[in-house]
């Protein structure tokens, strides 16, 4: 079991964004984990794509992922990419991103806790922020709850099981617009969470379910705790 996980929580209340990183290695540490041959980025909630293109090191004039940055000297090349994406609208320019650099991408699927499918109720208000706000929760704001959509999902914590081993090093964006409290649920439940080295997560507690949904509210404390074990 991992001894711990770096994690940066992203906490988005209404506008306002916090960021708190918890460090419990060395960046020395890091350095040396990802120079392994078994490394892993997976992008959870790839968007529009911003993400993929600040870990490929792309140079970017605007981005609504400016709280993302990997802490240490790393070689996108050298690394297994994996992205995820539900909304349909995102998936002409991840595949042309993908054309770019070859990753493997799960367009039009969501990283949920069982294979049965979601009901997706689309984000079409926030357009310079690349339709960022999509989610499961019909209350969330700036959704269209009246045109839901059905995607396909996947077992988000079997998928990491059969696709990474406690050997790899595994870093993990998570950015899923309230689906996140179910998915690291399970992961922590299945005690796959403990296959993760780095994750970065951006929770949706007001957003999503107003503060009035416990397992929302519990989760942040949960991870840490986990993280630290």
């Amino acid at each position: 079991m991992r001894s711990f996980v770096y994690i940066s929580l992203v906490l988005m209340v209404a506008t306002i964004v916090f960021c708190v990183k918890f460090l419990q290695v060395s960046e020395k540490s890091f350095t040396k984990k990802s120079s392994e041959k078994s490394t892993v980025y997976i992008d959870v909630g790839a968007n529009r794509g911003d993400t993929l293109r600040l870990f490929y090191k792309e140079r970017m004039k605007s981005t609504n992922q400016k709280e993302f940055k990997i802490p240490y000297e790393y070689d996108p090349t050298e690394w297994k990419v994996f992205a995820f994406e539900a909304d349909p609208i995102h998936s002409n320019e991840l595949l042309e991103l993908r054309k770019k650099y070859h990753f493997q991408l799960y367009n039009e699927t969501a990283v949920w806790i069982n294979t049965d499918g979601i009901t997706l109720y689309p984000d079409r208000q926030a357009e310079t922020k690349g339709y960022w706000g999509s989610s499961i929760s019909k209350t969330k704001k700036d959704v269209d709850n009246l045109s839901p959509i059905n995607v396909k999902s996947i077992d988000f914590s079997k998928w990491l099981g059969d696709h990474v081993t406690p050997d790899d090093f595994v870093v993990m964006k998570m950015n899923i617009e309230g689906a996140e409290f179910e998915v690291l649920n399970k992961l922590l439940n299945d005690d796959n969470f403990c296959l993760l080295d780095q994750l970065f997560i951006f929770y949706h507690t007001k957003m999503a379910f107003d503060d009035k949904n416990e397992l929302a509210n519990a989760m942040p404390n949960r991870v840490k705790r986990r993280s630290r074990e």
